[in-house]
């Protein structure tokens, strides 16, 4: 049976103490890499002088990536992540030969890469059928294809005025369509909006 994997306080005491199963430091190695990738590029931005103007604005510069990296590694440790192997074993249980890297590419499946490994959210998941919400292909659809992988990420866990301060990951499985009217409320405004 697979397991899913999810890197949390308990966790990071296990990896202290070296008791994390291979998928779990992967999962982690990858968290720490894409946290020291995204400082590392802030303060080289820094020193080379590639930001223009006071350095009130070169703290703002590493303000905003120090805080960018926080927020994907606090929606890493607060949400449960399938690798594409899990998801590729998850998938295999049905009839249809697909992988998650060709639903990623179709836009039928969200993820995000970390390091050499992609991640993906489960909730997108019926985990008892071993597919994909049928909901997330019509949510994709929605969202401009040219928004990035954690930009979409971010949207789809960050609250929404229209849903009660909840994000549209709450509802993939108990109401999709209010997930995909907060996505065509935001990407695709009416007339009236502008």
């Amino acid at each position: 049976m697979m397991t899913v994997e999810r890197l949390q306080e308990p966790q990071a005491l296990r990896l202290a103490m070296g008791e994390l199963n291979a998928s779990e430091l992967r999962i982690a190695q990858a968290a720490v890499r894409f946290a020291h990738f995204h400082l590392t590029r802030a303060v080289t931005q820094l020193l080379a002088h590639k930001v223009v103007g006071s350095s009130g604005d070169r703290t703002t510069l590493l303000s905003r990536e120090e805080a960018g990296a926080q927020h994907r590694a606090r929606l890493l440790g607060n949400e449960t992540w399938l690798t594409e192997s899990q998801v590729d074993e998850l998938l295999s249980r049905t009839r249809r030969r697909r992988s998650g890297e060709q639903l990623r590419i179709g836009r039928k499946l969200a993820g995000v890469p970390i390091g050499d490994v992609y991640l993906y959210p489960i909730v997108q998941f019926d985990m008892a059928a071993g597919d994909v919400l049928s909901v997330m292909e019509e949510l994709l659809a929605v969202i401009p294809p040219d928004t990035g992988e954690w930009a979409t990420i971010n949207w789809l866990f960050e609250g929404r005025r229209s849903l009660d301060g909840k994000c549209p990951a709450d509802f993939l499985s108990s109401a999709p369509t209010l997930s995909v009217k907060a996505a065509r409320e935001d990407f695709m405004p009416s007339e009236a909006d502008w």
